[in-house]
């Protein structure tokens, strides 16, 4: 009998316009991977989830965060707009990612030591390298309520949420099955 072996990507392999950031089971159970944009392209400086708060219910799923970013778009959101455009190195289908999307990431691209969870074990997410994520806040394209939506710390590891008019980093991802 024939045996098939499966290669899954390391955490940091280059891939399809980004990096492999992380690895999780999809909204369908799917083991899916979430490849994370070069920085200098698809790291975004803080702005607000959506100007104009309100009711976004198509942005409530905790996996799926294209669907979550295409419903921010269409209630108007710059910023979903401008990741749904993206194309990097001919690769479209960026989106912002979702709450527990996000939670992947955590584990696995905390930019620096000393804080649980540990320091990413690939080079291109530590510290230091152009591609890390800034220790700052970053949205996550789930809403939380009418008036706000969930964050992702890079500078302490935990999530909480904030009105949609704040400003924060945003990171464009994009979704892969492995």
């Amino acid at each position: 009998m024939t045996q098939i072996t499966t290669i899954t990507p390391a955490i940091g392999t280059p891939m399809e316009g980004g990096f492999l950031g992380a690895r999780y089971l999809d909204e369908t159970g799917a083991l899916a991977g979430l490849i994370v944009s070069r920085a200098e392209i698809g790291d975004f400086d803080p702005v607000p989830w959506l100007k104009n708060p309100q009711d976004v219910p198509g942005a409530c799923s905790l996996l799926d965060g294209l669907a979550n970013t295409q419903a921010m778009a269409e209630a108007g959101s710059e910023i979903a707009q401008t990741i749904l455009d993206l194309v990097i190195d001919g690769v479209g289908g960026w989106h912002i990612p979702a709450l527990d999307q996000m939670t992947a990431l955590r584990s696995t691209a905390m930019p620096r030591a000393g804080i649980v969870p540990a320091q990413s074990i690939a080079e291109v997410f530590q510290e230091g390298s152009d591609d890390a994520f800034r220790r700052d806040w970053y949205w996550t394209s789930t809403q939380d309520n009418s008036g706000s939506a969930w964050l992702q710390s890079f500078l302490y590891g935990y999530q909480t949420n904030t009105s949609k008019g704040s400003r924060n980093r945003v990171r464009a991802v994009r979704k892969c099955l492995l």
